[in-house]
């Protein structure tokens, strides 16, 4: 897929040119893991299965208690923002592994994305439950299951969402 969008999150946000190593390390290997697969755990290459050629990560400081965001619009070459800090102080507050919480982070991003690929987020977009529930199933059948899985798991996510009535149609106007 050719990416279709120039965005630089230092549009929206302050950029962290500093985060803290321990969460950037984990990015880099998760972001490995997601793009090569994992020989040793039998774990398949992801971001060829959701149609991804690379997925960027940008570390920059999040308004309120927001850990990450998937940034619409940009599904042809996803682009993740990350609060690292609040990210590693999330995970120690809560005893969470922060490796393992920067995992579910970028699974949640790429669910996000998929679905926006899709076109379902135009859909959802006023339900973001019903993003959240798609990503949570995609997140844990990944980690239960596998790649293949859970992309499947997403796909038939993103068919049901499709069959809802968007906004226009639920407002009664043309779709």
């Amino acid at each position: 897929m050719t990416k279709s969008h120039d965005y630089d999150p230092s549009w929206d946000y302050d950029l962290d040119e500093k985060p803290p190593e321990e969460i950037v390390e984990s990015v880099r290997a998760w972001k490995e893991v997601h793009q090569k697969g994992w020989k040793p755990t039998q774990r398949e290459a992801l971001f060829p299965l959701l149609g991804f050629d690379d997925v960027e990560i940008a570390f920059v400081k999040l308004p309120r208690h927001d850990l990450f965001k998937y940034v619409n619009g940009t599904s042809s070459e996803p682009v993740i923002v990350l609060d690292a800090r609040k990210s590693l102080k999330f995970a120690h507050k809560h005893g969470a592994d922060p490796h393992e919480l920067v995992g579910k982070v970028l699974l949640d991003g790429y669910a996000r994305a998929f679905l926006d690929k899709e076109g379902i987020y135009e859909i959802v977009s006023y339900r973001s439950n019903e993003e959240d529930e798609a990503a949570d199933a995609f997140i844990n059948t990944y980690l239960d299951d596998g790649a293949e899985e859970a992309v499947e798991e997403l796909k038939k996510h993103a068919e049901r969402l499709r069959s809802l009535p968007g906004p226009k149609k639920r407002w009664g106007l043309n779709p």
